[in-house]
């Protein structure tokens, strides 16, 4: 609203520099020439400005002053002229318009906001709104290749830098659910988090950081609710899916990266011939169904004392840190 105003404001100036320069040019007419009518002479002097052209027996019989004026004052409306037109485009049909609309519809509290519309970004947001939140973005590229889907979602997008406190501010950050800053740039991140930080304290942070050493860091140092890293989130799913598993999807609980996959168990595997409760207490895994060849699902207290046989398929949740532990050669513990 702050930017339309700014624009409007030149918009304004302009205007009233037109306006002035036809009173102008009609009071000089009328003065000058007690015989011409002052709608004559108005009519005369915005179709000089305009180009639209108007009565020229305005100025046939007068002074050769008058007719030099004329003559500057068309030169010096057409400028004018150009300059309103070229202002009222920008405004309608470039992105000043949409932007003024984007910031009428931005939430006042209980939404989130997205700093960084790259393909994470337009993701999240897709996410958040498939889960029924308000979500605001910000991008400080107006050229920007995924604007236009954010906007078809329904997300209004800020234009700007979301290190500076005033374009957070004008998310109304202090009322929002969370902030997420997820550009490209991992210093751009921490700049962003830190600012928010100032602007509204209580915001619940989350904020992207390749560096996985530094994520946990930066979590302690400056209180943040969650660092992650990409490269830890997808790297433990590429590692169960060319072990054999399905990965069904992962998330942060506390402090720790777990993995929900389908292991589909060949004869071979380590885990054959052996009671669920006693792998999933060794590994440190939780069970979650079983699926038996013949279509058969086991759940609860029978899917715990149930053996795993070759052909079924062990759906459940693990630490990212313990994947590999599924496939490992069963330890002599679990064979005795």
């Amino acid at each position: 609203v702050g930017q339309f105003r700014v624009y409007g404001s030149s918009m304004s100036v302009v205007a009233l520099v037109l306006v002035g320069t036809i009173a102008l040019a009609t009071a000089l007419y009328t003065t000058l020439q007690p015989n011409v009518a002052a709608v004559d002479a108005l009519y005369f002097a915005v179709g000089m400005i305009t180009g639209a052209g108007g009565n020229e027996k305005v100025v046939e019989n007068s002074p050769a002053t008058l007719k030099l004026f004329t003559a500057v004052t068309m030169v010096v409306g057409t400028a004018i002229i150009g300059i309103w037109y070229a202002l009222l485009t920008d405004f309608i049909l470039g992105t000043r318009l949409r932007q003024f609309l984007d910031a009428t519809r931005i939430p006042t509290e209980n939404h989130y906001v997205i700093c960084g519309l790259g393909n994470l970004g337009l993701e999240v947001a897709a996410r958040l709104r498939e889960f029924g939140c308000e979500v605001v973005a910000i991008e400080q590229d107006a050229n920007g290749r995924f604007l236009g889907e954010a906007r078809t979602l329904g997300v209004p997008v800020t234009l700007g830098d979301a290190s500076s406190a005033r374009v957070l501010q004008a998310t109304n950050l202090a009322g929002a659910a969370g902030i997420l800053a997820v550009t490209n740039d991992d210093m751009a991140n921490l700049e962003i988090a830190l600012t928010a930080k100032g602007v509204a304290p209580e915001v619940r942070t989350v904020l992207r950081y390749e560096d996985s050493r530094f994520a946990q860091k930066a979590e302690q140092v400056f209180g943040f609710q969650n660092v992650l890293s990409p490269t830890d989130l997808v790297a433990p799913s590429f590692a169960a899916a060319a072990l054999g598993g399905r990965v069904l999807g992962n998330g942060a609980i506390g402090n720790d990266l777990w993995v929900a996959l389908s292991l589909a168990l060949p004869s071979d595997h380590v885990f054959c011939g052996q009671a669920v409760q006693d792998v999933a207490m060794l590994v440190d895994f939780v069970p979650l169904y079983l699926e038996k060849p013949g279509g058969k699902t086991l759940h609860g207290w029978d899917l715990l004392r149930a053996l795993v046989t070759p052909g079924d398929t062990l759906h459940l949740i693990v630490p990212a840190a313990r994947l590999d532990e599924l496939w490992r050669v069963v330890p002599a513990a679990l064979a005795g």
